[in-house]
């Protein structure tokens, strides 16, 4: 089987995972009564409307605590963790929608029979069963709140904003107090109750093994800052060896970072590998774009950087077309250089590439002079680059015209959303599979 057909295959499993995991408890849930009789009346079928969102909504906020934990070995059946968190991110909105679909329905179905009745399941009583329901949803709207309008409360520091997602997991479990006590199909029901139980367990796990036990049982890599460059004016390139055992990586791949200098704070970060998998130094190579990465370049040699990886799917290496296309967009850039560094330790004319370099303006295509050095080391490298304000933004024509044609060829994107949004497109317009169209495309929860 080739590479990257093998991968691609790989990048299906992980959905198709989650969509037969929700539906398997629904199987159980209609074979308990026909969904038929369970919709005999409209205050029934509400009811059972309700019944499912609850089922549906247990099931993604369960399977979102497990994608959150990092795993390297789901990744792969995403196809990277980029994609994976992109999963997560869209399985966490869907199953808060379902959630709140839940108690909405509920209430409804009763409203028929007696007011009275139908809102107490929104008041809070003696009832701990419904009293945990309840808790788990207004926890869950406001740290929704809190990260959909973050901009908004300036007061509160961004640690804390940052913070709050982290107690989802709690209210999961309330959630799933909720769900086993309350009468209920799930509760009343073996398999059912067995099923959640086994799923809450797993979600709740990964929910310790990253949030309460991640300093200790995650796996990181020490490592020690060596150099510190600084070839632009918000570029810093770190360059990084390892105390003792060091880790292997394809070209392409980034990891998360932490440093234990007072320069900058111990947040955890995902940054590109800019180094070749040859070296023994590591390096990872930052844009100023925040306070973080401002401070990164105070950042002095020998402070200890503790690093968790590697991650991704987004190598040269993982497809068996030798033919491709690689383009750049700024700091996007930062993959590639992993990428074309490593070229020259390969055999010349393996890989005949295209990389198009793309910035604003020419003081920002910083390291064009290093890639037409490796040119020179690996022919089969050619690389165009581009500046918007002075030649305009790079189109597929362009592509085209300069790589004499893309059928048949590997493309590769990174780079700002809206361009790679934009190239993604005009790629399939044109003709080009979908399947041969590789982007990265990383947001840290």
């Amino acid at each position: 089987m080739r590479v990257d057909k093998k991968y691609r295959i790989a990048a299906f499993v992980g959905p198709a995972g989650v969509v037969l995991l929700t539906f398997i408890p629904l199987f159980f849930w209609v074979a308990i009564i026909p969904l038929a009789d369970r919709s005999a009346t409209l205050s029934g079928g509400i009811l059972n409307v309700g019944r499912i969102a609850g089922i549906i909504g247990m099931v993604l906020f369960a399977l979102t605590l497990i994608l959150s934990a990092r795993f390297a070995c789901l990744e792969k059946w995403f196809g990277g963790l980029d994609h994976m968190y992109r999963t997560h991110h869209r399985m966490g909105a869907v199953s808060f929608l379902f959630l709140l679909v839940h108690p909405l329905a509920v209430v409804t179905s009763y409203i028929p029979t007696s007011l009275k009745y139908a809102t107490s399941f929104l008041i809070p009583s003696d009832d701990w069963a419904l009293n945990f329901g309840l808790l788990a949803l207004t926890g869950m709207i406001v740290l929704i709140v809190l990260a959909v309008f973050a901009d908004s409360f300036t007061f509160l520091p961004y640690q804390v904003l940052k913070r709050g997602h982290s107690f989802f997991g709690i209210f999961f479990f309330f959630a799933f107090l909720h769900t086993i006590l309350i009468s209920s199909d799930v509760s009343r029901n073996f398999y059912l109750k067995g099923y959640f139980i086994v799923l809450t367990s797993a979600a709740i796990a990964s929910y310790a093994y990253r949030t309460i036990g991640g300093k200790v049982l995650v796996k990181r890599y020490a490592y020690q800052v060596c150099e510190v460059r600084n070839p632009a004016d918000r570029i810093t390139e770190i360059r990084m060896i390892p105390y003792g055992k060091s880790f292997t990586y394809k070209p392409g791949q980034f990891v998360f970072v932490y440093f234990e200098g007072k320069s900058v704070s111990k947040e955890i970060h995902p940054f590109s590998l800019s180094s070749t998998p040859y070296e023994r130094e590591l390096a990872i190579t930052i844009k100023a774009l925040g306070d973080y990465t401002t401070r990164i370049r105070d950042i002095s040699p020998g402070t200890v950087a503790k690093i968790e990886g590697p991650y991704g799917q987004f190598s040269f290496l993982n497809t068996s077309i030798t033919r491709q296309i690689w383009i750049a967009g700024g700091i996007g850039i930062t993959p590639f250089l992993s990428m074309a560094r490593t070229l020259p330790y390969l055999e010349e004319g393996v890989y005949k590439v295209d990389l198009y370099y793309c910035a604003k303006t020419e003081e920002e295509l910083v390291y064009v002079k290093e890639l037409e050095h490796i040119m020179k080391l690996y022919p089969s490298f050619r690389v165009f680059s581009f500046c918007s304000t002075t030649s305009g933004y790079l189109t597929i024509n362009d592509i085209v015209r300069q790589s004499e044609g893309i059928a048949d060829k590997e493309v590769f994107l990174c780079g700002p959303h809206a361009m790679m949004r934009n190239l993604r497109k005009q790629l399939i317009f044109v003709g080009v599979p979908k399947h041969l169209i590789h982007s990265e495309v990383f947001q840290l929860l």
